[in-house]
């Protein structure tokens, strides 16, 4: 049977929420959602994982999961060009045969996947992009680096998968990348699980306010995506707005702005398992992201929108924009700057029943139904498999 690796391109931490981290990444997602879909190929996961004394092998529900001991020369770097060193990661790959072995990389930059580009040409390899780059004040420092070492090396990539816009044009107008190399996927959302749900009842089952308006945001609270944005918007809106509820979902206490929201926030949860999360969206009347320059420009949409989408809930964006022209003013709002994302927040407030209502809007772009149809397709495409 023909393999598939998924590796990440950065790093993992050895700490309390690597087992989180194991089956909850984009590699482990992808796995996953492949085989619902079909089992004509076996799937692996592979992590380099700072302060691993040994690899750890694992396996759970027809996935091998193979963490490998890692270092990284400095970890903040990884979100631009990580600097990575895994050598047993390497060794294990020389044990397969690159006839019947696709790797598929998530994450498009870093030393890893150069290596594998340069000393594993033989091994088909696929790459996920996940929005790495540089504030637009530095595009310059890109042009003179990276792009050098991508015009080399990414013609050996088998396809791309890309959805975040001036990554494609990157792709195709800088490194010359054929067009047909590259398609707007990402991981997809499981739409028999994201779903509209009834709010009144979900809000009791979560203990949540019955008659709050409340505002969600999913993920660490870092200031790249606006955290510090929308508590300042919060606080501003509460005293006119007084059922105004913040809700923080996936926070980590090490977060940058961790304690602010501790102090400020109606609520926050911790890390939350994935079949717990899409009740947060059900129970919520907005999800807010407000991205900075770099975020906005190469973060994509982002999962957590995508799953917000799904929901049927309503949503602020900065980083709407990336889906393509024709839907975006259908999908939600995309605040041009810090006073518009409030004016847009008060406009829902005072509007509650106005809904988007984007989940078959958005069905082709982010369903795994419709995605993994294509991932599977580039998969048979890269090894022929009788049909």
């Amino acid at each position: 049977m023909k393999t598939i690796i998924h590796i990440l391109s950065h790093t993992l931490e050895n700490d309390s929420n690597l087992n989180y981290h194991i089956e909850g990444n984009w590699a482990s997602r992808l796995a996953k959602n492949t085989l619902q879909y079909t089992n004509i190929f076996k799937h692996e996961v592979w992590y380099p994982v700072r302060h691993l004394k040994k690899s750890v092998k694992i396996t759970k529900h027809n996935i091998k999961y193979k963490l490998f001991p890692a270092k990284t020369l400095n970890v903040g770097l990884e979100s631009y060009f990580g600097l990575i060193s895994c050598p047993l990661l390497f060794l294990e790959l020389s044990h397969y045969n690159p006839k019947s072995t696709v790797i598929h990389i998530q994450g498009e930059r870093g030393s890893i996947l150069h290596k594998l580009l340069l000393y594993k040409p033989l091994f088909p390899i696929i790459v996920q992009y996940h929005g790495y780059g540089q504030p637009p004040w530095l595009d310059w420092f890109e042009k003179i680096s990276v792009a050098l070492i991508e015009k080399m090396a990414f013609p050996r990539v088998k396809h791309f998968f890309v959805p975040i816009r001036p990554r494609v044009k990157y792709l195709t107008e800088t490194i010359h990348i054929s067009p047909d190399k590259i398609s707007f996927e990402n991981v997809g959302v499981d739409y028999s699980k994201f779903k509209p749900r009834n709010k009144e009842y979900i809000r009791k089952q979560l203990h949540l306010p019955k008659k709050a308006f409340i505002m969600l945001f999913v993920g660490h609270l870092i200031y790249s995506k606006g955290v510090d944005i929308i508590i300042q918007a919060y606080e501003k809106l509460k005293s006119s707005f007084p059922h105004l509820y913040l809700l923080f979902v996936g926070a980590h206490p090490k977060d940058p702005l961790y304690t602010t929201a501790l102090q400020r926030a109606d609520k926050i949860i911790g890390v939350t398992d994935n079949k717990d999360l899409p009740l947060y969206y059900n129970a919520s009347d907005v999800y807010c992201l407000y991205g900075n320059p770099k975020t906005a420009r190469y973060g994509g949409v982002g999962i957590a929108s995508y799953e917000a989408l799904a929901s049927n809930l309503n949503v602020i964006s900065t980083n709407l924009i990336h889906f393509p022209d024709d839907i975006t003013s259908k999908v939600g709002f995309i605040p041009k700057n810090s006073i518009d994302f409030e004016n847009k927040l008060e406009y829902l407030i005072r509007n509650p029943n106005f809904a988007f209502n984007a989940r078959s809007i958005v069905e082709p772009y982010i369903s795994n139904d419709f995605v993994m149809k294509n991932i599977i397709e580039i998969y048979r495409n890269l090894f022929p498999i009788n049909r």
